[in-house]
């Protein structure tokens, strides 16, 4: 039982971790689409749906969406979290 709880755990950590290190990503984005030599940073791709969905059914209404945003920093944010946890945790 105790494997288990620490699997979850782990489990949650690395999820902790690996939104961090995609909050970074995106800000480094951010921060460095207007300098010349970092411009490469936010060379990306944008993946889901341009509109939002919706359902309406009178008595309730609903809206579904789905965007995945990549680019370069990102994906660097990613890479740099991952290593973070292995070597850390």
């Amino acid at each position: 039982m105790a494997k288990s709880r620490n699997k979850r755990f782990s489990l949650l950590t690395f999820l902790i971790i690996l939104i961090i290190g995609l909050v970074l990503g995106e800000l480094i984005t951010y921060f460095t689409k207007d300098i010349a030599a970092l411009s490469w940073l936010s060379i990306g791709q944008t993946i889901g749906l341009q509109s939002p969905l919706v359902l309406d059914l009178s008595v309730i209404s609903l809206t579904f969406g789905f965007t995945l945003h990549f680019n370069v920093a990102v994906i660097l944010g990613i890479l740099a979290s991952s290593l973070f946890y292995r070597f850390v945790f």
